[in-house]
């Protein structure tokens, strides 16, 4: 019953020592509750935007290629099984092509429609994508050589195709025709685009080899570099961002624990000499201390969930789902930093001497 009475007196202390100083305490809240929504905003934006942009640079073409003869398409599009990897399986074979009663030979380049579309993004169709066997897209000069359009029908060995696209690339598929893959018919190749580091991006390819030991398997260096430098560097500006904010709203919260340890000099004088000792003491202005901290980085971690939605609208025009897992941390770093930002006041108090504050000298806590 004792230890509960002074935890209850302990407590009403705390409370009544945070109420009664409106002002100083409502500016080491705001301080905290700042370093908190930066942490919880940025944490949010970095968990978000990371997988995000991950899956936007897919669309810039593949970091492994693949190559090899014979290979059945099934076999390759099942190495997209793992999640973050995108597999587009192809063939190239030249083949004799007759429009308007002219015959021609092209380079057809056989794809799978749906996974190429995933992995070249960028790619521009005037028209749209073949859903099937019988429909082809046209490369921007092979059109223009011969008059293709959107529509034209061509004779492609046996068979009837349909142009139901133009495509442009600025690379060879201009001069191509693209064809879905007909049934049973087997790829020389693939290009992946594996989501990740470099690091990751290898890992993947050693596995490729491993399921294809007949293919020859290359990673795209600079293109698996680059992802992992963008990636870096975003969490760099990020990181470097909240550090400075968060040491700014540090600096600011240990100025507000100075100010209110010097005006508190005569009441802590008065504890003492009525026999509080240093820790009792010093455990009332960690627990203010703690208070402030936990009630700063409540605040601050609702106001950067909201925050981070709107940036993720209105900078990066992409929705940002809130991170839970932020949260955590963020109650860690801002509790973290109220404790050590409140630690040259904790030893300032522990130095005030009771006949020296009682006589009105700031000397006690200057020393």
């Amino acid at each position: 019953m004792a230890v509960t009475g002074r935890s209850q007196m302990y407590v009403r202390l705390v409370g009544r020592s945070v109420v009664g100083r409106g002002e100083r305490v409502g500016m080491a809240i705001a301080a905290v509750a700042l370093a908190a929504a930066v942490t919880a905003a940025l944490g949010n934006l970095q968990l978000a935007l990371g997988s995000k942009l991950e899956r936007e640079l897919a669309a810039f073409g593949p970091n492994i290629w693949i190559s090899g003869k014979s290979i059945p398409v099934a076999r390759m599009l099942s190495l997209a099984r793992a999640d973050g990897i995108l597999v587009a399986p192809y063939a190239e074979r030249p083949e004799q092509v007759t429009f308007n009663g002219a015959r021609f030979e092209a380079a057809v380049h056989e794809i799978d429609p749906a996974a190429q579309r995933q992995i070249s993004g960028w790619w521009h169709i005037q028209g749209s994508w073949p859903q099937r066997p019988g429909e082809a897209l046209s490369g921007i000069d092979l059109a223009q050589s011969f008059n293709l359009a959107v529509g034209t029908r061509i004779r492609r060995g046996l068979g009837v195709v349909t142009i139901v696209g133009v495509l442009t690339t600025g690379g060879p598929e201009d001069k191509e025709i693209l064809a879905p893959f007909r049934p049973g018919e087997s790829a020389d190749g693939a290009q992946i685009r594996a989501e990740g580091n470099a690091a990751n991006v290898e890992a993947v390819a050693n596995s490729v080899r491993e399921a294809l030991p007949g293919a020859r398997v290359h990673v795209l260096q600079r293109v698996a570099q680059a992802d992992t430098m963008v990636l870096g560097r975003l969490e760099e500006v990020f990181g470097l961002l909240g550090l400075v904010i968060i040491a700014a709203a540090g600096l600011c919260v240990s100025t507000t624990f100075s100010t209110m340890a010097n005006e508190r000099s005569r009441e802590i004088g008065l504890q003492k000499a009525l026999g509080a000792t240093d820790s009792e003491v010093a455990a009332l202005f960690w627990g203010e201390a703690l208070c402030l901290g936990s009630v700063g980085a409540l605040i601050g971690g609702i106001v950067g969930l909201g925050f981070a939605a709107w940036m993720g609208r209105s900078v990066f025009g992409s929705a940002v789902t809130p991170q839970l897992l932020a949260l955590p941390a963020t109650a860690v770093v801002a509790i973290g930093m109220t404790l050590l930002a409140a630690v040259p006041s904790a030893r300032r108090i522990a130095r005030i001497e009771p006949a020296l504050s009682l006589k009105g000298s700031s000397s006690d806590v200057s020393k």
